[in-house]
């Protein structure tokens, strides 16, 4: 078992790497800061990070070869940085101009594709920002600010 500073975090980590593990997806993950800064419940913050690494693993899933999902979390001048990468399947210039409208998906089934909506609601909840970026990798790098700015509520 793994453990980080933050109890439920540590959860969600040690669940993900059993399910990288069932599913052959190498899942590498880095906390290089203390996360006592972060004003962010919980619940949130294993909302964001849990349904971010759910829809790597899901884009990892088809490759063949080295399936890899990684989470990094590093500190930088105020801010935490939070990255969730992936080998998957890029997203395309179309996709990625839609990806948070409530609704809109890439999979092809019904019911889907509010999580990314949902999240960015959170992250304004805390004054954070999502940026997706997606070529060589699939990155979705979240941005909040240290202390002050976030509410704990």
């Amino acid at each position: 078992i793994i453990y980080v500073e933050n109890m439920a975090l540590t959860a969600l980590i040690n669940g993900k790497r059993k399910v990288a593990e069932i599913n052959n997806i190498d899942f590498k993950f880095s906390i290089n800061c203390s996360l006592g800064g972060l004003k962010m419940n919980s619940w949130d913050l294993c909302s964001i990070l849990g349904n971010l690494l759910d829809n790597a693993f899901e884009a990892v899933r088809k490759e063949k070869h080295h399936r890899l999902v990684k989470l990094d979390i590093d500190c930088s001048e105020g801010t935490y940085i939070m990255e969730v990468s992936n080998n998957g399947a890029k997203i395309s210039k179309d996709q990625m101009d839609k990806l948070f409208e409530p609704g809109y998906t890439t999979k092809e089934s019904v019911g889907r594709g509010y999580v990314l909506f949902l999240i960015e609601k959170l992250l304004d909840k805390y004054k954070g920002n999502i940026e997706v970026y997606s070529t060589d990798k699939t990155v979705f790098k979240i941005i909040l600010p240290k202390g002050e700015g976030n509410r704990n509520d």
